[in-house]
């Protein structure tokens, strides 16, 4: 899908080799990383996974409320 991606904003966009390039230094880690993540949510039990997530996001909010 990313390829696709890569080929049709080239064409219509006229995104440079340079763009591209840099495109695929960031983009090779992210799908890495989403691989690797997707590795270690799967060995968590599903209550702790949700208890971690909402932790997690009761710790957003207070950040979002405190900075504006």
């Amino acid at each position: 899908m990313h390829i696709a991606k890569l080929i049709i904003y080239q064409g219509f966009l006229k995104i440079g080799h340079k763009a591209l390039l840099l495109g695929s230094f960031i983009g090779v880690p992210m799908i890495l990383g989403t691989w690797v993540s997707k590795k270690i949510i799967e060995k968590i039990a599903k209550d702790k996974f949700q208890l971690f997530v909402s932790i997690l996001l009761i710790g957003i909010i207070i950040y979002m409320i405190i900075t504006g």
